[in-house]
């Protein structure tokens, strides 16, 4: 795995790359995850692809730069990105808030997105995760206790098959919430509604070959949502034993199902058979 740090306004935008011949992939996590949320499922696309995957602004490797929620200043990351990388075309893999960066992008520059894999994400309404709205949310990121508390809350609210999954969970927010200023976690907040309708307009007029992958347990972006984003832009739907970190939670199963869309997208067309 490759480090590269990208100019960016704001400072240095840094970047994991993974893989050396393929196809170009990019990973966009969801807000408040870093890139690790993705790494095994990323590290099973580079055996085939060329992968990038990266922590989203405020968080990991990228704490410094400023934390933002809207999808513009989002969207400006992930172009530079593709500018720097010269990714002149992709196939884009977003969670959560990443998927919407992936339609932004798509609805800018056709030209660059080849297939958009949405997981969990808000194409419809907004996330319900309600973390940022506790008074005493930056005092208890403060603490291990705390983060403790709030990484049980934030699980409860996430959504998970099992208790095997509800510990994968747990321990990953602990380790984020780590890795987050007090100062940035009461900052977040979800994405503009509003913002994210207007994405969504634009998408469905004439969507590319889509992927939508969904967590049947998901309690933030519900599963109801996403079969509804699947059905109008008449996408591929996969159902998954899982919460809403799917791609945390069920890599290998999230890395075939998207291996075998892609291979569904380069078959040729069969021949139509004639009646006699």
């Amino acid at each position: 795995m490759k480090t590269i740090q990208i100019a960016t306004e704001q400072g240095h935008f840094a970047v994991q790359l993974l893989g050396e011949r393929g196809d170009w992939v990019v990973c966009w996590p969801a807000q408040f995850n870093g890139y690790d949320s993705m790494l095994d499922f990323a590290r099973m696309l580079s055996l085939q692809f060329r992968v990038v995957i990266c922590d989203p602004p405020a968080v990991g490797q990228n704490q410094h730069l400023p934390y933002t929620c809207t999808i513009n200043d989002l969207a400006y990351y992930a172009h530079r990105v593709l500018q720097k990388l010269q990714i002149t075309r992709c196939h884009w893999i977003g969670h959560g808030a990443g998927g919407v960066i992936g339609a932004v992008l798509y609805t800018t520059f056709p030209e660059r997105i080849q297939t958009l894999t949405l997981a969990s994400a808000p194409m419809l309404s907004q996330g319900r995760f309600k973390l940022h709205l506790a008074a005493s949310t930056a005092m208890l990121a403060s603490s291990r206790l705390g983060r403790h508390l709030l990484a049980s809350r934030g699980t409860k609210e996430i959504g998970f098959a099992d208790s095997d999954e509800r510990s994968l969970i747990s321990a990953y927010l602990r380790k984020t919430l780590e890795l987050i200023t007090p100062k940035n976690i009461i900052l977040m907040r979800p994405l503009d509604g509003a913002s994210v309708r207007r994405v969504f307009d634009k998408l469905r007029t004439q969507p590319p070959p889509m992927l939508i992958l969904c967590g049947r347990y998901d309690r933030i972006v519900l599963p109801r949502d996403q079969r509804t984003v699947a059905e109008i832009t008449q996408s591929h739907f996969v159902d998954l034993p899982c919460g809403h970190l799917n791609l945390l939670a069920e890599p290998e199963a999230c890395a075939h199902a998207f291996q075998r869309f892609i291979g569904m997208r380069r078959q040729p067309p069969q021949p139509r058979r004639m009646a006699a």
